[in-house]
């Protein structure tokens, strides 16, 4: 598994395979499209089902927030867990603001196939009763019973042959709802319950005629009083976020868990339809709702034919969802590759490029490869560097162990990153755009003391954070990380937190690209980072013995470098440093180290190797 595991809502599973579709063109999105929706929603308000013990949600007023950005990192978004409550919210927000975060992504919880107990109840995997739905009762029956009973009394042949379970953290409104007279809602306490019947023929089916004894697909949904998601959203607005709403997971393959469940993929669509319009008739007004966050995983390498690939397969047709119901959206994915040598499911780099093509064929607008390195799947080193022994805490890794960078991995992180843009690249020439981040893991493969309840992986530190924004090099235009919840937030026995780390240390260079060039008839290297301001630079190398060669601060430095160049992270900087061309002749690999104006030098040199072009 990439991510570590996290408890429900939502689940996570990794997965791997899919189409090679055409790009579905994005359309703008129609005026009336809210309007139309509205109208639904409306129409949808007449349910059969109860209400009982429903509460106000109350607005509880919260501090003030601080708007400031005292400490900004390189990373600037995170993902985030549900919360109860605003104050939760705007707490989070302000403090993932204030380490310069602009992104929020939220899982999405997964349509699940479930079992009835004798009873009546939904039953989870185990075979016991989901508390979840205990209180989903209707006129002393079980939310399951009374669609059963209703969908009789509308034609004798009627029946249920797949129940659904969906738990989630917001009340959809009336445009989940398609048919009415069969389609239902109940509120118990802070519980918002529906009920949704689907034909199992044809489950996209909205004629709502149910006097033809057929058989159908039950969607039962725990939801929330408590709208975790415009809250979310209401407090992103507040800061000048953006955020990524989960959508609906996938189930698993119940054979290959990592691969979505194509069996399941045309209740999935239909029910990511409904789920779309209830988005956009309660949240299509806030500025901060950039688009949806595919939650199933896929590993990226080359299939042998990825038009059969099942996972992409359900990729390509929930995406295409997206681009119907809300097309100005965007669609982010986050897979991961596995670099390991010594693993049947290890691929070298070139194989990225093919994968990510693939994965960009669904429809998917922003492409955010894991880094891999928190799982130990891959891991960022030099070439020079390859016959070192691995760092300690991947020994644990199935197929690492206590052994060399070369003999454990086919190559550094940096290379899968360099083949992805090339891969991205390709796509543009095609006139096909699909922007690359980089998504880096927080955590480390093992790790105690655990730092929350959803994750037996030990949090990371800052030292290692750099070290992976390196690795990522100029390569993606945006660099986010897994995860806020828990692994920022928890000391783990530590002085500081990971955030309260940052938070210290913020100013600190970082080196991820070095090259010579020539300005203005001038001899001088080109550095690329971030913290770079009146930095000095030292070279070390070994030439006629060590030889070091300091150039101070004064050179042309760009902190806008990055912003004018979309291929780049927003945030990179770049300076200019001119360099006596004569001193560097008997150099063949140089070491650069950087000090910045606040007095710090970069954790690790960033090697260059020469000699002149």
């Amino acid at each position: 598994m990439s991510y570590p595991s996290r408890p429900p809502p939502p689940p996570r599973p990794p997965g791997t395979s899919g189409p090679d579709v055409p790009r579905v063109v994005r359309r703008a999105p129609l005026v009336s499209a809210v309007v139309i929706l509205t109208m639904l929603g409306v129409a949808a308000l007449t349910f059969g089902m109860s209400t009982r013990n429903s509460p106000s949600p109350g607005n509880v007023r919260c501090a003030d927030p601080d708007m400031s950005v005292p400490n900004p990192y390189p990373i600037s978004g995170y993902w985030v867990f549900p919360r109860k409550d605003r104050c939760g919210w705007r707490t989070a927000l302000e403090a993932i603001h204030r380490v310069g975060g602009d992104t929020l992504i939220q899982f999405g919880p997964r349509l699940e196939p479930r079992r009835i107990g004798r009873t009546g109840q939904v039953l989870d995997d185990s075979g016991a009763v989901d508390p979840a739905f205990t209180d989903c009762v209707d006129g002393g029956k079980t939310c399951y019973q009374a669609a059963r009973d209703a969908l009789r009394a509308a034609h004798p042949a009627n029946a249920i042959v797949q129940t659904y379970a969906y738990r989630s953290t917001e009340p959809f409104g009336g445009a989940l709802a398609v048919c009415p007279e069969m389609d239902g809602r109940l509120v118990v306490g802070s519980r918002v319950y529906y009920r949704l019947l689907l034909p199992a023929d044809a489950p996209g089916d909205e004629t709502c005629d149910f006097g033809k004894g057929r058989q159908y697909r039950l969607i039962l949904v725990a939801g929330s009083t408590n709208d975790s998601v415009g809250m979310m959203l209401d407090e992103a607005d507040r800061f000048g976020m953006s955020a990524f709403v989960g959508l609906p997971t996938s189930p698993s393959d119940p054979v290959h868990k990592w691969t979505a469940s194509l069996a399941h993929s045309d209740t999935l669509v239909a029910f990511t339809r409904r789920v779309l319009r209830s988005y956009a008739e309660r949240y299509g007004g806030h500025a901060s709702f950039r688009g949806f966050y595919q939650t199933f995983e896929i590993q990226l390498r080359r299939w042998r034919n990825p038009a059969r690939a099942t996972t992409l397969q359900v990729y390509a047709a929930q995406h295409a969802v997206v681009d119907d119901v809300l097309p100005a959206k965007d669609i982010l994915i986050s897979p991961y590759w596995d670099a390991r040598r010594l693993v049947g499911s290890g691929t070298p780099p070139d194989q990225v490029r093919a994968g990510f093509m693939n994965a960009a064929a669904t429809g998917v607008d922003i492409i955010a490869p894991q880094d891999s390195r928190g799982t130990g799947k891959a891991a960022p080193f030099w070439d020079h560097e390859a016959a070192q022994p691995v760092d300690r805490r991947l020994h644990p890794v199935f197929g690492v162990g206590d052994t060399t960078y070369d003999k454990a991995y086919y190559a550094p992180v940096r290379d899968y990153y360099r083949a992805a843009a090339q891969a991205r690249d390709r796509l543009a020439e095609r006139g096909q755009h699909v922007e690359l981040w980089a998504t880096l893991e927080a955590f480390e493969p093992t790790g105690q003391p655990r730092c929350a309840p959803f994750t037996s992986r030990g949090r990371t530190d800052k030292a290692r954070l750099d070290g992976a924004l390196t690795a990522a090099g100029p390569y993606p235009s945006k660099v986010i990380s897994f995860m806020w919840d828990g692994l920022y937030t928890c000391r783990a026995g530590r002085p500081a937190s990971l955030a309260e780390e940052i938070a210290g240390d913020w100013d600190r260079p970082i080196v991820t690209q070095a090259f010579l060039s020539t300005r203005s008839g001038r001899d001088g290297l080109i550095v690329r980072g971030y913290r770079l301001d009146a930095g000095t630079v030292t070279l070390t190398w070994q030439g006629s013995g060590t030889r070091r060669l300091t150039v101070p601060g004064g050179g042309r430095y760009d902190p806008a470098a990055g912003r004018r160049n979309p291929k780049q992270p927003e945030r990179m900087e770049e300076l200019w440093v001119p360099l006596p061309k004569d001193r560097l002749r008997d150099a063949r690999q140089v070491r650069i180290d950087l000090t910045n104006g606040s007095g710090k030098r970069t954790l690790r040199p960033y090697p260059l190797l020469l000699p002149w072009p």
